[in-house]
Order: C-alpha cells, then sequence, then structure tokens
C-alpha cells in the first residue's frame, strides 16, 4: 500500500456560532456541520450570563445517528467579563472530552468530523429563565498540499 507522505493542511477555514437559550430547554442544536472534506474542529468555547451551572452535552451526528460525545459543565457567567466571570468554558480541553479529543505535535487540542458529519449541543436542562450560552467554533475542512 502506497504512503502518503505529503502533509494534510486546513484549506477552508470556518468559524461558526450558535445560541442556546433558556427557551431551547434541552433541544439539540447544531454548532458545526462538515462540508464536503472531512474537518478539524480547534476551537469550541461557551460563554454565558446564567447565573447558574449548567451541563451541556457534545453530539456527533452522522446524518442518521447522534452520538453522545460528553457532558461538559459551564461554571456560572462563564466568559462574561461583565458579571465578574470565569473563564470561558473551552470544550476539547475539558477532562470529559480527554477520550475523544486529539492532540497534535504542538500540543494543539482538536476534534475530527467526517465529511458530511456535524457537531452538536445541547443542555441537559433548561437554562435560567432569560439567560443564553453563545458557542463559538473554529477550524477548517483538509485540503491535500
Amino acid at each position: 500500500m502506497a504512503v502518503n507522505n505529503e502533509p494534510l493542511l486546513i484549506g477552508v477555514l470556518f468559524d461558526l456560532g450558535s445560541t442556546i437559550a433558556a427557551a431551547d430547554t434541552t433541544t439539540v442544536k447544531d454548532i458545526m456541520a462538515a462540508p464536503d472534506a472531512d474537518t478539524r474542529v480547534d476551537v469550541i468555547n461557551v460563554t454565558t450570563d446564567d447565573t447558574a451551572v449548567s451541563l451541556l452535552k457534545l453530539w456527533m451526528h452522522d446524518g442518521t445517528t447522534a452520538t453522545l460525545l460528553g457532558n461538559v459543565p459551564m461554571a456560572t457567567t462563564a466568559g462574561n467579563t461583565a458579571l465578574g466571570a470565569t473563564p470561558a468554558l473551552n470544550v476539547l480541553s475539558h477532562a470529559n472530552m480527554a477520550g475523544i479529543v486529539k492532540v497534535d505535535a504542538g500540543g494543539n487540542k482538536f476534534i475530527l468530523v467526517p465529511s458530511g458529519s456535524k457537531l452538536q449541543m445541547s443542555a441537559v436542562a433548561a437554562l435560567t429563565s432569560g439567560k443564553t450560552a453563545w458557542i463559538y467554533c473554529q477550524g477548517g475542512k483538509f485540503a491535500d498540499a
């Protein structure tokens, strides 16, 4: 079998955002969909104005079935400096994601999303009334060198 000695490079970068509001209750929301190529997601950060601790679920949907990848706790007012917050929730660095997250030679954490699949998030229970969690994803699809 031939070996590919050429590096895989990120070809098209993306920055995507989504929200989970109190009215969404436990609805699963799309946060990133892989286009026509395998995709590397380097950042999934969550901020909130909620004054209660919440638990969020990260899902991978392959076009047919959603698979729960893990749960991560979101601290009160995470990333919201106006409210004297704790830092934003870095989903890929959380210990609960250790089994699914890859680490490159530079020590950067990432997750691979196959072509046609998407990442989703939901709350385990509704956020506090009138409060929101903002989700930010960054990464890119692979291109040949």
